[in-house]
């Protein structure tokens, strides 16, 4: 139906924005992007499981974070 149809569309469009922005991230940034924000990881967890030294998730999220404002502003001009 149409309110089914649209969500589902909706959903879909909303997908493809996600992984523009994150595909605008080198590939090691993206993965650490998606891990905390899509999938609730800790900073503890996404060095551990990169073998990043201890405290520097935050560093690299931040990083990762400027480069999808940057990501996003420019798609605004």
């Amino acid at each position: 139906g149409g309110a089914q149809e649209t969500a589902a569309n909706g959903a879909i469009d909303a997908r493809r924005r996600v992984d523009a922005a994150l595909g605008a991230l080198p590939l090691s940034l993206s993965g650490a992007v998606r891990a905390a924000c899509l999938e609730g990881c800790s900073f503890a967890d996404i060095e551990l499981t990169r073998r990043w030294p201890a405290r520097s998730g935050k560093l690299v999220l931040k990083l990762a974070l400027e480069l999808l404002a940057n990501h996003y502003e420019a798609a605004e001009h």
